[in-house]
């Protein structure tokens, strides 16, 4: 993606990995998103439970995992207003609430059937980080889980998979054979 710079255009070469969108992988999306440089945290505006869970799940996991980076927040589903229970102002808000972790305040609502604002969002992003980005770590461990929080077969499901996907060289080259597995 070309992006408009001072001394005229760069370009920004994006990875999107599509998270496991489910709470209780943390390990295991952890091992996916480790070193991410900025995410785009989608959520559903027909189910507002996940504009909660950003808040309370995938921005604490991100800041624990790679520290404060750019992002967006998008509302998908926007050509199904009717459905919605939530819309731009309560995103607006939530970003605006999450700029105090130097992480942007960019919002907008989306559509994957129509395609409304998604490039926008991916351009805004490129352009947080070719304008504006500067790495922070925050001295991260990836063992996130211990094996004394291993409570369900979920939690130790999670746990074989991010080893396994750590074994096999990287969660990019591991997850084909776990979504066969699955």
């Amino acid at each position: 993606m070309l992006v408009e710079t001072d001394d005229g255009q760069a370009q920004i070469i994006l990875m999107i990995w599509d998270l496991i969108g489910q709470k209780g992988y943390r390990y295991s999306q952890a091992t996916s998103f480790f070193n991410a440089k900025g995410a785009i945290m989608v959520s559903d505006l027909t189910r507002k439970e996940t504009l909660d869970s950003i808040l309370g799940y995938w921005i604490p996991l991100t800041l624990r995992v790679v520290g404060p980076v750019p992002m967006v927040f998008l509302g998908n589903k926007s050509d199904i207003l009717e459905q919605c229970q939530y819309g731009l102002p309560e995103i607006e808000k939530f970003a605006e609430s999450c700029s105090a972790f130097g992480m942007g305040r960019t919002s907008y609502l989306t559509s994957a059937v129509t395609g409304d604002n998604v490039e926008t969002a991916f351009r805004d992003l490129a352009e947080m980080l070719q304008e504006n980005y500067l790495p922070v770590k925050l001295g991260v461990d990836l063992r996130l889980m211990d094996r004394t929080e291993i409570k369900t077969i979920k939690d130790a499901l999670d746990h074989i998979m991010a080893d396994f996907a750590d074994q096999f060289g990287k969660m990019e080259y591991a997850t084909p054979f776990l979504q066969h597995q699955l």
